[in-house]
Formats: structure tokens, sequence, C-alpha cells
């Protein structure tokens, strides 16, 4: 009986922390997103000064938890968006309004896919 209880014990501490990882990357992703639609919005105004700052504001968030994201989700999709923010960066440092509003929004539909692919379901969890 001892036995079926630390299962039971084990199997439900297992579920409650894939739903707590599922939370902070779906929080920290959106938190992300808002941040980079804000400066998607000022590259569209033709504003490339304030969407620097957007776009470093949003880096810093991201290096701040880009540790333990790594730890919940695939390290390609890691790299990718990595990668991802620096051409954006580039792009915006260029004023290229066009690829900066490309590459923004390319990391944008990344970002809010990583919650996507971490949903926990029965298949993930047995």
């Amino acid at each position: 009986m001892k036995r079926v209880i630390i299962a039971c014990f084990l199997f439900f501490s297992l579920i409650i922390a894939c739903f707590l990882s599922y939370n902070y990357i779906t929080d920290k992703t959106h938190q992300l997103s808002e941040h980079l639609n804000n400066a998607s919005k000022a590259v569209s105004a033709d504003n490339f000064s304030l969407a620097n700052e957007q776009m470093k504001k949003v880096y810093n968030h991201w290096s701040d938890s880009s540790s333990y994201l790594s730890s919940l989700c695939r390290h390609n999709e890691i790299d990718d968006i990595e990668r991802l923010f620096q051409r954006a960066n580039q792009a915006v440092l260029n004023q290229d309004k066009n690829d900066a509003l490309s590459q923004i929004r390319e990391l944008n539909m990344m970002l809010l896919h990583l919650p996507e692919m971490e949903t926990p379901c029965l298949s993930n969890i047995l």
C-alpha cells in the first residue's frame, strides 16, 4: 500500500510540474510577445531609435529567462529564437523597415510557438 501511495504522489507531482512549467513558458512568451509588438509598432512608425530600445528591452527579458526556458524547451527552438533576435536587432540597426518587420514577426511567431510545443498531454507524461 505504501508503494502505491508513493507512486500516486510521484505521478501527481509530475503532472503538477508539467502544468507549472507550461504556465511559466506561456507567461514568459506572452510578455516577450507584447514587447515585440511595441517594437513592431515603432518600426512601422519609422521610429527606429524607439524600436532599438524596445528590442534591447525584449532581449534583456529573454536573456533573464532563457536559462530556465532552455531547461524546459527544445534546444533547437531556443537557438532559433536566439538567432532571430540577432537578425531582428541587425535589421532595426540597419533601419531596414521591411526586413525588420519581417524578422520581428517571425521572432514573435517562434516565441508564441514555444507554448504550443510544450503543451502537456498524456502521451508526454506517460
